[in-house]
């Protein structure tokens, strides 16, 4: 096992550990309230891409941990073996 990929294995037990928690699903419920992981993130009334690319950036934090719990290194690794 490579550097890398000891460090994202790190990363993604000490993240399914708080994750599986209950102050884990607290925090779950929050930061996909706050990262607008299931709402759009454009502005439909007036679009404004400063605001939209704000948006996005909070969103892609979610995304990426979630990246991690579900072991997306892994299946990135698998991909590219085929």
């Amino acid at each position: 096992m490579i550097e890398r990929d000891k460090q994202n294995e790190l990363i993604t037990q000490a993240l399914k550990r708080i994750w599986m928690s209950d102050d884990g699903k607290v925090l779950d419920k929050l930061l996909r309230k706050k990262c607008h992981v299931d709402d759009t993130t454009i502005c439909k009334k007036s679009p404004d891409l400063m605001q939209t690319l704000a948006e996005e950036g909070k969103r892609i934090i979610y995304l990426d941990l979630m990246w991690y719990i579900n072991e997306g290194y892994l299946k990135k690794e698998e991909e590219n073996e085929h």
